[in-house]
């Protein structure tokens, strides 16, 4: 078991690891353990000039063994631990955010670890998407005809011209069930190639359709992209909170009236509060401004009140 990352310098082979094998044990999180680290510690620059950190702990590393190699074949021999050399100081840098953690645990696993970068986005997947990637791809026929509403994350994107000389756009769109390629074509392409950058997570609308002059061959085209963040707050109207009558205390009040007004909007919101004794409700409207939906459901949620439907 290693305390730290540079008693893991000290004791490992470091013939056999070398600096990449350092950095991608960095980036899938494998010195996550160590207290009061982060990964984005051991790419951190001083300067322009200088080194990453990682290369600095590999040499740290060296020096430690070669000196203790040193000191085991002197006539001391057998005092490994008459030196003693002082572990440098960790940078000072903010943290990657979990989407940079993410994609380095699949550059360098071919997997995310940590989670999934759609995982913040589960509220507005669960209320507004209509068909997981997986299921579309197996089974459009089923889908003919229909407006079908999905997410996912940009993984790859790249845009070419027709032999018209039109440009249009060719996506790859990753959620928690599989990938599927996307076109956008003409205006819609131009109006929305910006939101198409890799790693960007959207929200996708489009139309299963049989093919021109191929029965039987259904194909799925993109009517429009969002982002995924956007999203919510662009097709919420009214959010209800669905309580008992003994949930209303001072502190639930307290906490409410804050979480509106830290998350002022034009989204709707109301209190649906129930009588356990005669099973009527009573609606009552909140606020005068209304509410932003996407960051008022993720505050409502870490308060425990789940009881909540969009509309």
């Amino acid at each position: 078991m290693f305390n730290s990352i540079f008693d893991f310098a000290k004791r490992v082979n470091l013939r056999a690891i070398n600096k990449r094998s350092f950095e991608a044990l960095a980036m899938a999180g494998a010195f996550d353990s160590f207290p009061d680290t982060h990964r984005a510690q051991y790419f951190h620059k001083d300067d322009e000039n200088s080194t990453v950190f990682i290369e600095k702990i590999i040499q740290f590393g060296h020096a430690f063994q070669e000196r203790s190699n040193s000191q085991q074949h002197s006539l001391f021999g057998g005092m490994e631990d008459a030196f003693e050399m002082v572990d440098p100081e960790l940078p000072v840098c903010k943290p990657w955010t979990m989407v940079q953690q993410l994609r380095s645990e699949k550059e360098v696993t071919g997997f995310y670890i940590s989670g999934h970068p759609l995982d913040d986005y589960r509220y507005t997947i669960d209320r507004y998407c209509n068909v997981e990637i997986a299921n579309l791809r197996s089974n459009l026929k089923d889908f003919s005809g229909q407006t079908v509403m999905f997410a996912g994350l940009v993984t790859s994107f790249s845009q070419k011209m027709t032999k018209r000389g039109d440009a249009f756009g060719i996506f790859i769109l990753e959620d928690f069930t599989g990938t599927m390629d996307l076109m956008l074509f003409k205006e819609d392409f131009l109006k929305k190639k910006h939101l198409l950058e890799e790693g960007n997570s959207v929200f996708v609308i489009g139309k299963v359709e049989e093919r021109y002059n191929q029965p039987g061959n259904y194909s799925f085209r993109v009517n429009d992209v969002i982002l995924l963040s956007d999203a919510m707050n662009k097709m919420s109207q009214k959010i209800t909170i669905q309580l008992k009558a003994t949930d209303i205390t001072s502190d639930f009040t307290k906490l409410l009236n804050t979480t509106v007004h830290e998350n002022a909007g034009s989204c709707k919101l109301e209190l649906k509060i129930e009588d356990p004794e005669n099973g009527k409700f009573l609606t009552m409207h909140v606020g005068k401004t209304g509410i932003e939906p996407r960051p008022f459901v993720h505050e409502i949620a870490k308060l425990g009140y789940v009881g909540f439907s969009i509309n």
